[in-house]
């Protein structure tokens, strides 16, 4: 990724050549940082605080991995929406356009976060994407609108579809874990969300 003169980024792989609207060949120079420029999140701008954060998504992931090995992928996949469910809330901030990006992240559901450090659907569904790839369950991330009711305007949501014997499922941990409730385990934790047919 480079900055050219006439202010537009461009992104393209390291040691590759782009010729911008002015005719200036621009070539990567392999960074996400420049002298007057960081596209990296405050809190992942030196190397050990994104490799810390690479082992504490591995060693979550290890634990609760572990703790599933003897069971069957559908087994897997309600052992992780009931843990993701239960320890997490989901986040409490009046404004989700201005929380910290990682609550938008796997790190944030799979550490387990309470109020305004909790994960949002996205950090949901990234978290059990993570769990499923790292368990060889067929897994991905859907966006799109999610409507409360016929007149709603609709918000940006994500969730998942997991892959069970030939056939996709709808999975929506973040439906699963009702906002609104105080604390990581409110009770409404449920699976009314999980593997809906397509």
């Amino acid at each position: 990724m480079t900055v050219s003169p006439d202010g537009y980024m461009y992104v393209f792989r390291e040691g590759e050549s782009v010729t911008n609207a002015q005719n200036q060949v621009l070539t990567a120079e392999g960074t996400v940082a420049g002298e007057n420029f960081d596209i990296r999140a405050t809190k992942y701008q030196s190397e050990s605080a994104i490799e810390e954060t690479i082992s504490n998504v591995n060693s979550r992931c290890e634990e609760l991995l572990v703790n599933a090995s003897a069971l069957s992928d559908y087994e897997k996949i309600r052992y992780f929406n009931k843990v993701l469910t239960e320890k997490n809330e989901y986040n409490t901030s009046a404004d989700l356009n201005s929380i910290a990006r990682d609550c938008r992240e796997c790190v944030s559901a799979l550490e387990g976060r309470t109020g305004t450090e909790g994960p949002v659907c996205e950090g949901y569904a990234r978290a059990l994407k993570v769990l499923c790839d790292r368990s060889a369950i067929p897994c991905v991330l859907v966006s799109g609108t999610a409507y409360n009711s016929l007149n709603s305007p609709g918000e940006v949501h994500m969730w998942n579809s997991v892959q069970l014997e030939d056939k996709w499922y709808a999975v929506d941990v973040t439906w699963n874990d009702p906002a609104g409730e105080s604390g990581a385990v409110s009770g409404y934790e449920g699976e009314e969300w999980l593997f809906l047919g397509y």
